[in-house]
């Protein structure tokens, strides 16, 4: 017995034995296939490495916050992905593009790969940079950023007095009196209502030379309130400005729609004033609310089209408030008016015209505190010694406004108007009462008498059948 107990033992560890050497050779095996896959899997770009960083600068000295172009160019002995940055010192520049001054995961390889960093500095100083990608780190260079002062700024007019929609020209000049070229950015910025119609970039780059300068210059168009138009300069956000009086602007701000409706209601509009040299025939001509939005009139488009050529046609529009009225207008007035509006021309006679129509708005705090009905407002033209009532169609409505449009014959004096909502009286309705007489006898069609004939037999004649069967 003993024996066999010693022979399972043997069995047994011989059995570990065995196993453990099986399990052995799969983990060795199953590793040298995982390294031959993962060998065969990985991209042997990893053991390659970058060769070359080079860089080129858009500007060699500019004007504090002025941005400046870093060019970096990354050469590769094989195809790898790495990471470019930018390094600079001493503190001061900032990386605006990408943010942090480093790209990640770049794709290089034997051909040149190229990244930018747009920089800028806060203060005035020599810095030296580099790019480094993996490894490798680019030749170090410098770039010089100079006060804006370095720069003498000139211009005209420094104040001017203008009326609302009016147009008036800026020039302005800069002078780089150091022996050195220098980079600087400009913006011109205007107060709100204000835009530029002609002239220059209203921002931009330039470089200035030695001793050189460069003028720049713009056609302004006034808004509807006095303001400051400034120019800035690299960093220096007030180089120049000309300060803006508005002669005929309106001065308070209204804080809503009624306080708005109030201010405008004895207001007379800015004149537009318009030349056209030469109008083709079938060409329409289009007059935009951003033209008209100064005159008061609430016109938000004017478009016309003529049946044969004209020429020197000019084209005037001022609107009236509704508690003022232009004194060569009308005195019969064609109903509760909103606004007074005189559209006058030269050489361009009613029967040169083809059609032409007008696009107009009306608050609807007017309606309200007029107490006027809002689909009797129409667009009256005056016209022969009487106001004839246009075809006027509603267009759409916002929280603030209706807007409407209208077809015209001709220019003249126009107005905005409506009509009090009317009123009819409702007469009692008189109740009628309803009353159902039953009838005194009722007649059965025979059809219905038949019928209940029938059924009267069928049933005797089943009762008689369920009688004789108990029998």
């Amino acid at each position: 017995m003993a024996g066999i107990a010693n022979a399972n033992t043997a069995k047994k560890k011989s059995n570990l034995k065995n196993n453990f050497i099986c399990t052995l050779a799969f983990v060795s095996m199953a590793f040298i296939s995982f390294s031959i896959l993962f060998s065969i899997l990985l991209p042997q770009q990893v053991f390659a490495s970058v060769t070359e960083v080079t860089t080129s600068a858009s500007a060699s000295r500019a004007t504090t916050g002025t941005s400046v172009t870093i060019t970096a160019s990354v050469t590769a002995s094989s195809t790898e992905t790495t990471s470019v940055n930018f390094v600079s010192t001493p503190s001061g520049i900032t990386v605006s593009d990408p943010a942090g001054g480093s790209y990640s995961s770049v794709a290089v390889s034997t051909s040149p790969t190229t990244k930018t960093f747009t920089i800028s500095a806060g203060s005035a100083n020599t810095y030296t940079y580099y790019v480094q990608a993996g490894s490798v780190q680019s030749t170090s260079a410098t770039i010089v950023f100079v006060d804006p002062s370095a720069i003498v700024v000139t211009g005209d007019p420094s104040s001017t007095t203008q009326t609302s929609g009016s147009e008036f020209d800026i020039e302005v000049n800069m002078e780089n009196s150091q022996s050195s070229s220098v980079t600087t950015s400009y913006s011109l910025n205007l107060p709100s209502g204000y835009s530029v119609t002609a002239g220059d970039a209203s921002s931009d780059t330039i470089t200035l030379g030695p001793n050189s300068i460069v003028q720049v210059a713009w056609t302004i168009k006034v808004g509807s309130a006095s303001g400051t138009i400034t120019f800035k300069v690299g960093s220096n956000s007030n180089a120049f400005s000309t300060s803006v009086t508005c002669s005929d602007c309106v001065t308070t701000s209204p804080s809503s729609v009624t306080a708005e409706l109030k201010a405008s209601a004895s207001v007379i509009g800015s004149p537009y004033n318009r030349t056209f040299f030469s109008i083709a025939a079938e060409t329409i001509k289009l007059i935009p609310e951003t033209d008209l939005s100064n005159t008061n009139s609430r016109f938000t488009e004017i478009s016309f089209a003529v049946k044969e050529r004209v020429t020197d046609v000019v084209f005037f529009v001022q609107g009236f408030g509704y508690l003022v009225k232009p004194s060569d207008a009308p005195s019969v007035d064609p109903g509760k008016v909103y606004r007074y509006i005189k559209i006058l021309t030269t050489n361009l006679p009613d029967e040169k015209i083809k059609n032409a129509t007008v696009k107009f708005k009306v608050e609807k705090a007017w309606f309200t505190e007029e107490k006027v009905d809002a689909s009797t407002i129409a667009l009256y033209r005056y016209v022969n010694g009487k106001w004839d009532k246009l075809s006027t169609v509603k267009l759409t409505e916002d929280a603030n406004f209706i807007y409407y449009r209208s077809t015209i014959p001709g220019f003249s004096y126009f107005t905005i108007a409506g009509e009090a909502p009317t009123t009819t009286a409702t007469q009692p309705q008189e109740t009628q009462t309803t009353t159902t007489t039953l009838p005194t006898g009722v007649t059965f069609p025979s059809e219905i008498i038949i019928g209940i004939i029938i059924i009267f037999v069928i049933v005797v004649a089943v009762l008689l059948f369920m009688r004789k069967n108990k029998k």
